[in-house]
């Protein structure tokens, strides 16, 4: 086996493992979009009905907009084999992100033909913090980012070997993207008239399959862009919402410039490597999206490529650099981790490429700065581990929902000393979590004006609520005695939710 073989196989199991070590506890339980996603995707497995009732879907109904199907229906098939738990619900993304690494290798062999720079791409995504948060939860844009890295992957095989399947394949792996997630609604189709502009102007032969490939490809997405119900999303957090009310003259002159402030806000150098977006869900704190030490790298990157600019590789991964944040800066907020996942692909190749320029100078100074960042980047990154496996679990405890896992199971074990459970309101996201959970668990959710029906009086009832009690005015007017508390699993253990015996 050649050491080239050997090293990607490294790579690859590095990135497995990192991908795959202990997701089914960290992240500390399963957030919202992953309750939705995973019940509906158990839905379609048992009964073949989404949570609506309603038979196979092509768009699936979820707190007033709609999901994209590719990741249900593949969360629905991991279930069937790892059965109903938190590793098969983030299986799939963190299976496709294990590939994606594969997939950039292929990518800047074709690119560059240039085995050192196409190893170290892998390794430095292998181990990206941007990638890996994404991957480790089931995020659709993950997904989405193997189909369309997978995509122009085809395309660039069709580009050197003239074969019209491979153009099918390029086709239907873009068709996946529209279906995964939203922000590839735009990114794909400039995506695929770029390319086929650039093909059919180098290569006129090739037309009359560029118009086959093209009409496939808008046959196929038809229903992504007919069904109005997907866009509500959009509609939610427009960056442009609040200024509806102007007249059409000032929205020439405003909507360029808020787009233009979201579009360089993505080009920040705190956002990239120091701040990231500030949600919980995205942020290791104390961490960038890209680790410091890749700056100065980054840095002797675009100075390197710059040199080779009118070479066709380095012009796709600018071409890759600048349509990446153009979707997420239709929306607010600005920058958005998530929305802008492709751009953590053309940034890591030219660290890639900034690695190899700095190794390959031949003085003594440069070969000491090399080791320098070589000795800081193994202290960030283990410093990165740190902060995500024993810190992360804590700190983000509110933005993911494992307490009501707890509280599920805390009622399920007390369901048969009380004939009535009641849960207030205050702990929102109950139903949606039970149904997952615990769907056999049944239970009265009410608001802070409920009370005791006068048929109950007789009855022990379990009242589970929030921490604050305070709104619930009717619990201090009447006897209850408190039976226990769940906790946070935070730095400070903030209580979640109590449980209470009227």
């Amino acid at each position: 086996m050649k050491q080239t073989q050997i090293l990607l196989i490294g790579i690859l199991l590095l990135a497995s493992f990192l991908r795959f070590y202990k997701i089914d506890t960290i992240p500390h339980g399963l957030y919202i979009d992953e309750i939705s996603i995973s019940y509906n995707a158990y839905t379609i497995l048992t009964k073949g009905v989404d949570e609506y009732g309603v038979a196979h879907p092509l768009f699936f109904k979820a707190f007033g907009e709609y999901k994209m199907p590719v990741t249900i229906y593949l969360t629905s098939a991991s279930m069937s084999v790892f059965g109903k738990n938190e590793f098969a619900v983030r299986f799939p993304s963190a299976f496709f992100g294990t590939l994606t690494v594969l997939l950039l290798y292929c990518l800047i062999q074709i690119l560059f033909k240039n085995k050192r720079i196409a190893l170290l791409s892998a390794f430095l995504l292998a181990i990206s913090p941007w990638h890996l948060q994404f991957s480790r939860g089931e995020f659709e844009a993950t997904i989405a980012l193997f189909f369309y890295l997978l995509g122009i992957f085809f395309f660039l095989k069709f580009r050197d070997h003239k074969q019209f399947r491979l153009l099918i394949w390029s086709g239907l792996s873009f068709v996946i993207t529209f279906y995964t997630y939203n922000a590839y609604k735009m990114i794909t189709p400039l995506t695929v008239i770029v390319g086929v502009v650039y093909l059919a102007s180098a290569f006129a032969q090739f037309r009359r399959k560029l118009w086959i490939f093209s009409l496939g490809i808008c046959v196929l997405a038809l229903p992504v862009f007919l069904f109005s119900g997907g866009n509500n999303r959009f509609f939610e957090t427009s960056a442009f919402s609040e200024y509806g009310h102007v007249s059409f003259l000032q929205k020439c002159f405003v909507y360029p410039m808020i787009y233009l402030r979201n579009y360089l806000s993505y080009f920040s150098l705190p956002f990239l490597f120091v701040t990231n977006d500030g949600f919980g869900r995205h942020t290791v704190v104390g961490m960038g999206p890209l680790f410091r030490f890749e700056l100065p790298l980054f840095l002797v990157g675009v100075c390197a490529l710059w040199r080779q600019k009118k070479e066709f590789g380095v012009r796709v991964i600018g071409f890759l650099l600048c349509i990446a944040p153009m979707a997420a800066s239709l929306a607010v907020p600005s920058p958005h981790a998530l929305r802008s996942l492709l751009m953590v692909v053309p940034l890591t190749i030219i660290v890639s490429y900034g690695v190899v320029a700095f190794w390959e100078k031949k003085n003594k100074i440069s070969k000491v700065l090399f080791i320098s960042f070589t000795l800081f980047a193994l202290y960030e990154y283990g410093l990165y581990l740190h902060l995500y496996y024993t810190h992360y679990p804590l700190r983000t405890a509110l933005d993911w929902g494992g307490e009501y896992k707890q509280v599920i199971a805390e009622a399920q074990k007390r369901q048969k000393q009380y004939p009535q459970i009641v849960v207030n309101s205050s702990i929102g996201m109950m139903p949606l979590y039970s149904n997952f959970y615990a769907p056999s668990l049944h239970y009265l959710f009410v608001g802070y004006n409920w009370q005791k029906p006068a048929s109950w009086h007789n009855k022990k009832v379990l009242y589970i609520t929030g921490e604050n009690t305070k709104k619930d005015h009717y619990l201090q007017r009447i006897p209850h005695t408190h039976l226990q508390d769940i906790h946070f699993s935070n730095l400070n253990h903030d209580t979640f939710a109590r449980f209470w015996e009227l």
